[in-house]
């Protein structure tokens, strides 16, 4: 695909125009009057008619006002400049023309000389001008021009750059456009529909708005995807009929499947995105949509299903801990919708059964395990977070890490690697209780066809008998001390030793000292336990996971009805726009807790450098713990879509200011080069 000319597309975002001219010069003084026989002809008729849009577009990007949504973004930043600032500073004619009050586009299509083997992309950006008599006289200042048609001048690359430019009157919001491509095919093709078609409707809003238009595309290749997808779908049959499947659901899922994907791509209609800056509450905001035409495919049907019932957030939401990293929430879908799909599964598991050398009370074990495998419940919730770490352990004298430190070391990075997670579902916690026992019960007796095929007696291997010696174990405990009542956890003891968990850790996980080689110390045995817990709320269930049982019994008994709200979500800053109605679901995430621990980690492996990086980190006024909140929606109805927000609020839009300015003053300068210096 052929991009739009690189002159082009750095005017828009610099908002610098493609096609610089040189200082301006003095106007010349007027010359003499001429004496004439006749009166000079009339200028020829500028043709600024309608133009209809191609029928292959496949790309629409418009921009309207892009100097003031710059300004509100800087203001949003706290940078004291503004685009008028910025563009005063330059001497060029063409730049001082640009039409900072009107739309500034971008359009795409597929070439329709290209084949389907060989797609090609015709490109062009519409930049406005406040004068086209200006804008030509500039022009001819710089260099040729060439007439191609009455109010239409071309303008070759100038500098070695291939790329030309169409300056041409325009109708709309702006008397001219300079439009460019990367050829001139590119410009013939798309020039006349962005100055006197697309040009003539405003856009609704100042946002940047983007589609993509899916038609040209199902118009070139949804004949051959139908071809092709039922051409394979006949050869897995006859692979499968050859395999001895008779089942007939079996032998046409494959062709299925393959259906509603092309199906799929029969509805889809168009992609819109979206980015906007919101000033209730501040922030930056960007978001795309996918906009379906119908509804033939079943996968359309399970993207948008949620969308009959939306709402805000289930009540469980506000209940997770207050300290979560990340949190989302979702509506779940109508159950009855996967009852084909769960069929057609079932009876393909149990065709592979049938076939495996196993036993028959173990091919039990793996059907009862998917078999329970729950339902969609009405809503569910998720958090995640970091559990506190421990102090470092103490290093030997000479400096060295001694094996009880790379066991502890092991602990510390693994709890941290992990955290913690939490799950609500809106659904009673004995299916997801019994699902777990299922898997357990498979568990153990995958380990146990393990250690039967492992060598023993006389031909044991040592080195076998010692891996097999490391397996996690996973026991059960019903109602475990302090937990809430009627929880079920299950256990799985990890076990290892400093030999083997040195080379696994990040950095320098030899525990022996530096220097001469001496006789290697015994290795020192560590555990630790992964606690998987299920605890009912009523009719709801919340399932958390761990490698610190302790820290997760905590987090556990404060998410539960009648804790103190000053733990909870509900008690958080931010995240007010996730409680509106119309939602099918939602979230938010911080990376505070991964940036702390990236500079945990590099104060440890760079120490000459951990004061800058550390102050690099604290320059930032929130330290990244502003949550970035996630918002997705969707319409109902014969032609449903289905959108995603992403809101970037004015907290994290100061740190990354913050830490700009940091990283362009003499000490983060200092330390780019440091660091550079490093070969990092």
């Amino acid at each position: 695909m052929r991009t739009c000319s690189r002159r082009a597309l750095i005017a828009l975002s610099l908002l610098v125009p493609a096609c610089a001219a040189t200082p301006p010069a003095k106007e010349p003084a007027a010359p003499p009057p001429v004496a004439s026989v006749a009166a000079e002809p009339p200028p020829p008729r500028v043709d600024l008619s309608p133009i209809d849009e191609p029928k292959t577009l496949l790309v629409v990007a418009r921009w309207r006002s892009p100097a003031k949504g710059v300004d509100d973004l800087l203001k949003l930043l706290g940078v004291p400049l503004s685009v008028e600032t910025l563009l005063s500073t330059k001497d060029d004619e063409m730049l001082q023309l640009l039409d900072l009050d009107a739309t500034f586009d971008v359009a795409a299509s597929l070439d329709p000389t290209s084949t389907e083997d060989d797609p090609k992309v015709l490109a062009a950006v519409s930049i406005p001008l406040k004068s086209f008599d200006l804008a030509t006289a500039a022009a001819e200042r710089d260099g040729r021009v060439t007439q191609i048609h009455p109010g239409v001048l071309r303008l070759p690359g100038k500098h070695g750059d291939k790329e030309p430019c169409d300056l041409a009157m325009a109708a709309g919001d702006a008397p001219a456009r300079l439009v460019c491509g990367a050829s001139e095919r590119d410009l013939d093709a798309l020039r006349g529909w962005l100055v006197r078609g697309l040009s003539r409707t405003a856009p609704e809003t100042t946002d940047l708005v983007a589609t993509l238009r899916v038609g040209p595309l199902k118009e070139r290749y949804l004949g051959r995807l139908r071809t092709e997808a039922a051409k394979l779908g006949d050869q897995v049959r006859a692979t499968l009929t050859a395999q001895g499947v008779l089942d007939p659901e079996l032998l046409i899922a494959p062709a299925v499947a393959l259906d509603e994907g092309v199906k799929l791509f029969e509805d889809l209609d168009r992609i819109d995105f979206r980015t906007s800056l919101s000033t209730s509450p501040p922030g930056l905001v960007a978001g795309g949509t996918l906009r379906f035409g119908g509804e033939s495919s079943w996968l359309t049907r399970a993207l948008t299903n949620v969308n009959d019932h939306p709402g805000p957030p289930p009540p469980m939401f506000w209940h997770e801990p207050k300290d979560a990293r990340a949190a989302t929430w979702g509506r779940g879908s109508d159950p009855h919708l996967f009852d084909g799909v769960r069929r057609v599964l079932h009876k393909a598991l149990a065709e592979v059964l049938t076939r495996a050398p196993l036993d028959p009370a173990d091919k039990e074990a793996i059907t009862a395990f998917v078999d329970a495998v729950p339902k969609v419940p009405a809503s569910w919730v998720s958090a995640q977070g970091s559990v506190a770490r421990a102090g470092k352990p103490a290093a030997s004298p000479r400096g060295a890490r001694t094996g009880a430190a790379v066991v502890a070391d092991a602990r510390t990075y693994v709890n941290g690697l992990l955290g913690w997670s939490i799950q609500g579902v809106e659904a009673p916690a004995p299916e997801y209780v019994a699902w777990v026992k299922h898997g357990v019960a498979l568990y153990d007796r995958a380990v146990a066809v393990v250690r039967k095929f492992a060598p023993s007696g006389k031909k044991a291997d040592p080195k076998v008998q010692s891996v097999l010696a490391y397996i996690p174990r996973i026991t059960t405990v019903s109602s475990p001390p302090g937990w809430p009542k009627g929880t079920v956890a299950f256990d799985a003891l990890v076990t290892y030793d400093s030999d083997i968990v040195s080379a696994l850790l990040p950095g320098k996980a030899s525990h022996e000292d530096a220097g001469k080689p001496k006789k290697k110390a015994p290795a020192v045995k560590g555990s630790l336990t992964l606690r998987l817990a299920i605890v009912p709320d009523g009719d709801h269930t919340w399932i958390g996971f761990s490698a610190d049982p302790e820290d997760l019994r905590k987090r556990m008994n404060a998410v539960m009805p009648g804790a103190p709200q000053t733990g909870t979500l509900a008690a958080r800053d931010g995240l007010t726009p996730l409680a509106r109605d119309g939602l099918n679901w939602g979230g938010f995430f911080s990376a505070g807790d991964l940036l702390e621990d990236a500079v945990a980690a590099f104060e440890k492996e760079k120490p000459e450098h951990a004061q800058d990086v550390r102050a690099a980190f604290e320059a930032m006024p929130n330290r990244g713990r502003t949550p970035v909140l996630l918002i997705g929606s969707g319409a109902p109805g014969p032609m449903p879509s289905s959108s995603v927000e992403v809101r970037i609020q004015q907290g994290s839009l100061a740190d990354v200011a913050a830490l700009a300015t940091f990283l362009v003053s003499s000490r983060g300068r200092e330390l780019w080069k440091k660091l550079g210096g490093d070969g990092d």
